[in-house]
């Protein structure tokens, strides 16, 4: 290394400065200047995206519901004929709700299916011709459907969704004995609701869900008529594979 003096004009003054410089000697044997070596290159090294299989998180192809919910239940029974007197029976009580749904979706976002929904009123309280009744402990009012459903998530990577279902509904009384009525009405049933599924895995869903329930189901024989609706609204909780 040596200093070298470096004279520059600047505004009519002269200023003195030195600089250093990195010398090699030459073959000749002149002194040569030698640059300095270039900084080392800098290395980002960048994590590896992430990847999803096509279909994650986005609710399309074969779909499955799982759901157990809970509510109030009542329902209203006519006899006619006869020589009824005191046609009208009304029943109340807490109910509980299960259902295993079926499907698939042509397009992302729309499902079309089948399934089976069970509510059951449990140990209802009975209002007939002006006194309330209790049921025994085991005795439950029962509602079991079979439909088609339709639902729709507005869109198809989140988890809000309606939801309507129609079905055949069979109306029953069952106790602890495994024992269930004969002569049971029948009608359709109608069902709807609206729930949202927080994604838990690339195709696994769960959340809560609230919907009503319908049926009106008679049975006549000898003249006589049953004739007995029920209504349901349910909060249940759900789990979505789809």
């Amino acid at each position: 290394m040596k200093l070298r003096a470096l004279k520059l004009a600047v505004g009519g003054c002269i200023i003195i400065t030195t600089t250093h410089l990195a010398i090699a000697q030459t073959d000749s044997g002149q002194l040569a200047s030698e640059p300095a070596p270039p900084p080392p290159p800098t290395v980002i090294i960048m994590p590896p995206a992430a990847t999803r299989s096509p279909g994650a998180r986005l609710h399309d192809g074969f779909y499955m519901r799982l759901s157990l919910g809970v509510g109030p239940g009542s329902a209203t029974e006519n006899v006619t004929g006869l020589g009824a007197t005191n046609p009208e029976i009304k029943y109340s009580g807490f109910s509980a709700m299960f259902d295993a749904l079926f499907g698939g979706s042509p397009t992302p976002g729309f499902v079309l299916g089948g399934g089976l929904v069970s509510h059951r009123i449990l140990s209802p309280s009975v209002k007939w011709g002006g006194q309330t009744l209790e049921t025994g402990d085991n005795v439950s009012l029962n509602l079991t459907t079979f439909g088609l459903f339709t639902a729709v998530y507005p869109d198809p990577t989140i988890g809000f969704n309606l939801h309507l279902l129609v079905g055949y509904a069979v109306i029953s009384a069952s106790n602890g004995n495994n024992e269930t009525s004969s002569n049971n009405p029948v009608g359709p049933a109608f069902m709807g609701g609206v729930g949202y599924d927080f994604w838990v895995g690339d195709q696994w869903s769960i959340g809560p869900d609230f919907r009503v329930a319908y049926s009106k189901g008679t049975y006549e024989r000898g003249g006589a008529k049953d004739s007995v609706s029920m209504f349901f609204p349910t909060l249940s909780f759900t789990a979505t594979y789809h």
